[in-house]
């Protein structure tokens, strides 16, 4: 048979190694937060529906977020993440106000409340789309 890896090394290898592994990534820019762009949710959605066409589409000043309504009704939520972005269908009552911001829930542990900064008469249309008084 062949070599065995001692308990030991192996041990040295994964409790040391991973962390070396995951800290060279992050101080060479692999964790940061590329902000969301219309492009980019717009290519989110193509991948989520490539039929899907785009009715109303509000990016966070910061970039973190996006709501975006598609002509059929279908509402969703971008988070950036990393290099990339995640798209998730939003809820009817999804959506609320805390002081300035939207924060959306989806009822998944997965995905946590999110707060959404918008521009005061982006968030209006977001509180009307979701049935609250603005």
């Amino acid at each position: 048979m062949g070599a065995a890896l001692p308990f030991p090394i192996l041990v040295s290898v994964i409790g040391v190694g991973i962390p070396v592994l995951l800290l060279f990534v992050h101080l060479n820019g692999g964790s940061q937060h590329r902000p969301l762009d219309e492009a980019m949710v717009r290519g989110l959605l193509a991948d989520e529906d490539p039929a899907a066409e785009l009715d109303l589409l509000h990016v966070d000043p910061r970039g973190h977020h996006a709501l975006l309504r598609c002509v059929d009704g279908r509402r969703f939520v971008a988070r950036s993440m990393e290099s990339s972005g995640a798209l998730r269908p939003l809820p009817p009552a999804g959506i609320t106000l805390e002081g300035e911001d939207l924060v959306v829930r989806l009822g998944d542990p997965g995905w946590p409340a999110r707060r959404v900064h918008l521009p005061a008469h982006q968030r209006t249309t977001w509180l009307a789309e979701a049935g609250h008084a603005a």
